[in-house]
C-alpha cells in the first residue's frame, strides 16, 4: 500500500494512530526491523532501556507499532540532558507525517512533565533534515557511526521552536 498516493489512507493512519508513552519490548522489534535489519538484536537493546529514568513512546495503528522514539537521561558538554536514540518508522509509514506526530508528542510530554532539558542525538545524514524542522542544529562534521552509517550529532538546546 503506497500511502503516499492516496490521501484517504494517510488521514486514517495520522488519526487513528494511538501515539504515546510504552514499554520497551513493545519497541524493539520496530527498533531492529527498521535500523539495523540483518544485524544482531543486541545492537538495538541498549543497558539504559532498563533505567527507570529512560522514556519510550510509540505509535500504534491497528495494533501494530509503526514508528517508536526513546529518550535516554544522558549529558551533552557535562550538563543534565537527554540522548534520543532508535527513533524509527516502518517504511511503509515514512513520509506522511506519524514520525513528526511522534516526536512532537514526546518532545510536548517533556515539557508538560517538566522535563524538559537539552536533547541530543547521533542523526543518520538523511534524516538531518527531519530533526532540523524541530530546531535540533547540527553540532559538527558527518562521521561514520558502526553499522548506522553516515551520521551526525545534533542538539536541540530551546523548547522555543517546538511545533
Amino acid at each position: 500500500m503506497d500511502l503516499t498516493r492516496n490521501r484517504d489512507p494517510v488521514s486514517q493512519v495520522l488519526s487513528e494512530a494511538k501515539i504515546g508513552r510504552a514499554e520497551v519490548f513493545a519497541i524493539i522489534d520496530l527498533r531492529h526491523k527498521v535500523l539495523r535489519q540483518g544485524h544482531p538484536i543486541e545492537e538495538v537493546q541498549f543497558e539504559e532501556d532498563k533505567d527507570e529514568l529512560s522514556r519510550h513512546y510509540a505509535a500504534v495503528y491497528q495494533d501494530k507499532c509503526i514508528a517508536c522514539v526513546t529518550f535516554i537521561d544522558a549529558q551533552w558538554q557535562q550538563q543534565p540532558a537527554w540522548r534520543l536514540r532508535a527513533m524509527a518508522v516502518e517504511k511503509q509509514y515514512r513520509g506522511i507525517g506519524i514520525g513528526k506526530a511522534l516526536l512532537k508528542f514526546a518532545l510536548n510530554d517533556l515539557l508538560n512533565n517538566n522535563l524538559m532539558k537539552t536533547i541530543w542525538c547521533y542523526s543518520r545524514v538523511s534524516s538531518e533534515p527531519f530533526y532540523l524542522s524541530f530546531g535540533f542544529v547540527s553540532t559538527g562534521e558527518h562521521f561514520t557511526y558502526g553499522n548506522a552509517g553516515e551520521s551526525i550529532e545534533m542538539v536541540l538546546k530551546s523548547s522555543e521552536n517546538l511545533i
